[in-house]
């Protein structure tokens, strides 16, 4: 396998699209900057989603909102932003359920995912989020090679997988008792899980909702003008390997664009604003096993499913079928996480006690 990944005749996708993915990574690289430099808060899409989830949080909800919205929208005005999962990326529910739940783990292990290590961490500068993106990319193309290779079909033995054609247009129910089942669920969880539930509130003004919900509807936006809302374009990208179908570098314009821009604009904003006080930039610099492990989990669970968070939420919120499985178990791949926290800090007060 080590020897095929080395040994390669490349071969070129007939359908790239560099110029649509280096739009929709500027636009990604605009909206980051602007929720930046006005809410001085970084867009790292799982990190939102855990406080919104965990201390639900207005501005953090609101952001969360704003990406199921632009997923409503791009299903009614593009749908075809989101693929045609019937070949290449139809996957099982176990399949699902496993990457979402490892990519919910890894995100907040790795305190990170594409967004928040990769378009706001890499023009930082930041190390850390360099180790993480190498690490993730490695994994996700070693993923997606065996992904590829070992693919079981399910439409003959899994009674739960939809066909996927397309967001859901007529049958409402198959997308908001979901829905519902996933507020009313991860609502009660985090009641659970979070035992200092007060320490973490704070009182939002409709002005900063409004902004956060803008911001994200447009990042939403763009990444479905990017390409990343689809599946087999991810797949195609992180799988470079593939002779048959060739490789996809399009998602190579996301990160290039995004990045370069806000390159320019996180230096200024830091210039201008020397205390990001809510969202504070991460300072933490430090490579560890969790850094290394969450962002391997992530990567894996990327190149399984070919979906990571945002995208996730947008697709969930477009009606995308297979998103049912994979936003609640990518949830619960985060609760779990904050579990294993509770977990450590008892081990560490009983160690003092002693």
């Amino acid at each position: 396998m080590i020897y095929n990944i080395i040994y390669i005749n490349m071969k070129l996708s007939d359908n790239i699209a560099l110029e649509n993915a280096a739009i929709g990574g500027l636009i990604l690289g605009i909206t980051s900057s602007g929720l930046l430099y006005k809410m001085k808060k970084i867009s790292g899409i799982s990190g939102i989603l855990e406080g919104a989830v965990l201390k639900f949080d207005g501005i953090e909800i609101s952001y969360i909102l704003g990406l199921l919205s632009s997923g409503m929208i791009l299903s009614v005005m593009k749908p075809d932003v989101f693929g045609s999962a019937i070949k290449t990326t139809t996957s099982g529910t176990c399949t699902l359920v496993i990457s979402g739940f490892l990519i919910g783990l890894g995100t907040r292990l790795g305190s990170g995912c594409t967004s928040g290590h990769g378009i706001c961490g890499l023009p930082r500068l930041s190390l850390r989020s360099l180790t993480a993106v190498g690490t993730f990319m490695i994994t996700g193309a070693i993923s997606a090679y065996y992904t590829r290779q070992y693919r079981i079909p399910v439409d003959n033995f899994d009674p739960f997988i939809r066909t996927y054609t397309g967001p859901v247009k007529g049958d409402l129910l198959t997308f908001i008792l979901p829905t519902a089942i996933t507020v009313a669920g991860t609502y009660i969880l985090r009641n659970i899980f979070n035992s200092d539930k007060n320490s973490n509130s704070k009182s939002n003004s409709i002005s900063e909702m409004f902004q956060s919900f803008s911001s994200s509807m447009v990042f939403g936006i763009g990444l479905g003008v990017s390409g990343m809302l689809n599946p087999q374009r991810v797949l195609k990208f992180l799988d470079f390997t593939n002779t048959d179908d060739g490789w996809d570098p399009s998602l190579m314009g996301v990160m290039g664009a995004g990045v370069l821009f806000n390159m320019i604009t996180f230096n200024f904003i830091s210039k201008k604003n020397k205390e990001l006080a809510y969202g504070t930039v991460p300072s933490n610099m430090k490579i560890d096993y969790k850094l290394l492990l969450g962002s391997g989990l992530f990567g894996f669970g990327w190149g399984w499913a070919g979906v990571c968070p945002g995208p996730a939420i947008v697709s969930f919120g477009a009606g995308v079928g297979n998103t049912i499985y994979f936003v609640p178990s990518m949830i619960v791949g985060m609760l779990f996480n904050d579990l294993l926290k509770i977990g450590q800090k008892k081990d560490m007060s009983s160690t003092k006690s002693t």
